[in-house]
């Protein structure tokens, strides 16, 4: 048995082949992680519109997407295979991820290639007579109501289920918000004088609201496993002993609040960049 990158966690897939490939994708997965952060960053410091500021927010996007991908494989493996021995607290290994947080990582995965699939509409216009095969399936409608059925089904799942307490229901809870909020910004009524003003408007309102969004998702995540690697690397690994974990239901925990409280941080942070933008 090996642990994984930064984070300690036990990995055991019956074999050392197996285990090493495992981590092999996560350190993937974390380097592009990584690059998301870094160019959502950086996007924000070039002039809104200009070939820089797309440049790197292309570069942005694609990262995000290829994190996405990586951790629905992740997820998927975690969820599959070899559950009950990644999902035990091992002496000299970290606390175990519960499955109501892989249910809503995986959640937020697929609804990443929904909200990016806006991405690039801001500034194309007509452009996008003929999408291609992505933007067909993932901005669709259809695609769209799917993850509002899936996030309602899984919220339910893990209130009945497993920890009707878990910090997961929040980032569940938000986008299945900003699904909403795409869905609605594809059939309001546009009303103005210049029908071509308003699609414009309508546009870079979304796009702007989307990557902002996104952005602040990239930070929070990064605090989640490098910050928390940081922590981790100076106090130590909890020794604590736990049997299967991650199947446990949860009491009342004050805990739901603090994660509130974190993720509420990085979202103001949005919305203050938001509103700097839009006074502009």
């Amino acid at each position: 048995m090996i642990d994984t990158p930064l984070l300690h966690k036990a990995v055991e897939y019956g074999s050392p082949l197996a285990n090493y490939s495992f981590n092999s994708v996560i350190i993937f997965h974390s380097i592009f992680a990584l690059i998301a952060v870094m160019s959502g960053v950086t996007a924000l410091l070039y002039r809104k519109g200009g070939a820089r500021h797309k440049g790197v927010g292309q570069i942005f996007v694609i990262a995000m997407l290829v994190t996405a991908a990586s951790g629905i494989l992740l997820d998927i493996v975690r969820l599959g295979f070899f559950v009950e021995e990644n999902h035990t607290k091992y002496l000299g290994f970290s606390m175990p991820t519960s499955y109501p947080v892989r249910f809503a990582f995986l959640y937020a995965a697929f609804c990443l290639f929904y909200i990016f699939s806006f991405a690039g509409k801001a500034y194309m216009g007509n452009k996008l007579a003929t999408p291609s095969i992505y933007y067909r399936i993932f901005s669709s409608s259809k695609y769209g109501l799917f993850l509002i059925v899936s996030g309602v089904l899984s919220v339910v799942l893990i209130i009945t289920t497993y920890n009707p307490w878990t910090g997961a229901l929040w980032m569940i809870w938000t986008f299945m918000g900003l699904v909403v909020f795409n869905l609605w910004m594809s059939y309001t009524p546009r009303q103005s004088i210049t029908p071509q003003s308003i699609n414009r408007t309508t546009r870079v309102f979304r796009h702007r609201t989307n990557m902002l969004a996104m952005v602040s998702f990239s930070g929070w995540g990064a605090a989640q496993s490098f910050g928390v690697a940081m922590v981790m690397n100076f106090n130590g690994i909890n020794e604590q002993h736990t049997l299967y974990t991650g199947n446990l239901p949860g009491d009342y925990s004050v805990d739901f609040w603090m994660f509130l409280g974190f993720w509420s941080i990085f979202a103001l942070m949005g919305i203050v960049v938001w509103v700097r933008f839009s006074l502009k």
